[in-house]
């Protein structure tokens, strides 16, 4: 890549990344964080999230929600969990950098769409006092920020997502995801920024292990062009951005396919990630990511 058009200054204020795992009393089965059934939270949420310090006996001022059943029936007698507020977390952007990110019919790339989201999440870390550090990665690791805390942390990112040295290439997800469990720190939360193009392999259940150690959030990030072919055209030649090869297709014969097919993958890469415990989002290039990711890490 020759040139990045970047703008990297904080379109988000307020949005504070925290951990709510496994809290007394709330459902996490569903792969979101739910008072009531049916109610879905995001997995990270505005504020410091809790961390399990300990069982103690019920007493009746608790409420009987807290009660933990499984530990109850093996000590015999009623338990609940008591938590201390986290410590400093490992919030890591895991960004793909390959050749499929660079494509776009719009004047925003896919890539640099996900630079300017990544550069506002972490202006927000920086009050937080949480470690940030970034990953980009193709069918390798590009580039690698390993975690630390500040304003200079902050634009190490920025160096690194300014570089067109550190984008394009082939795509493998599951070997850089194994990668990354070999490395990251296990209490980390994992935020990882791709179209999802190209999966293959053992991705599912790679990614499945790393739900068990991480707290994932997966954005995918699609172009207009990724979801329907436009109207109005009829042969139209496509390259492969992987390998550069050439294909001539017949745009209005397999309009409707491209559509039901795009809109497939898009559900059962979303549902993957949420039957993992893990959460998603969907985010389009020809609209802000402003509002979408604000209603998802504050709920309003």
């Amino acid at each position: 890549m020759h040139e990045l058009k970047l703008d990297l200054k904080p379109k988000l204020r307020g949005i504070e990344i925290a951990s709510v795992k496994g809290v007394s009393g709330f459902s996490t089965g569903t792969g979101a964080f739910t008072r009531n059934p049916g109610e879905r939270k995001a997995l990270l949420f505005r504020g410091k999230g809790l961390e399990f310090e300990k069982f103690r006996e019920f007493s009746p001022d608790d409420d009987a929600q807290m009660i933990d059943w499984k530990a109850s029936l093996k000590a015999h007698k009623l338990l609940v969990k008591t938590y201390t507020e986290e410590q400093n977390k490992d919030i890591i952007f895991l960004l793909d950098a390959s050749s499929s990110m660079s494509c776009s019919s719009t004047p925003k790339l896919k890539c640099e769409f996900a630079a300017e989201l990544i550069a506002s999440l972490a202006f927000n870390i920086i009050e937080t006092g949480d470690n940030m550090g970034l990953v980009m990665f193709t069918d390798t690791v590009q580039k690698v920020v390993l975690p630390a805390t500040g304003i200079g942390q902050y634009f190490r990112i920025l160096e690194a997502l300014k570089n067109p040295k550190n984008y394009e290439g082939r795509y493998d997800f599951a070997r850089v995801l194994k990668l990354v469990l070999g490395i990251l720190n296990k209490r980390a939360i994992l935020i990882i920024i791709s179209d999802f193009m190209g999966l293959k392999g053992e991705w599912k259940r790679i990614l499945e292990i790393a739900s068990v150690k991480y707290e994932i959030l997966g954005i995918m990030i699609l172009d207009p062009i990724d979801k329907e072919l436009p109207e109005g055209i009829s042969q139209v030649v496509i390259s492969d951005p992987y390998t550069e090869e050439e294909v001539l297709i017949d745009a209005a014969r397999i309009r409707d396919y491209y559509r039901k097919t795009s809109a497939e993958t898009v559900k059962e890469i979303r549902n993957t990630f949420r039957a993992m415990n893990s959460d998603f989002l969907l985010l389009d290039t020809t609209e802000s990511f402003v509002n979408p990711v604000r209603r998802f890490f504050t709920g309003h």
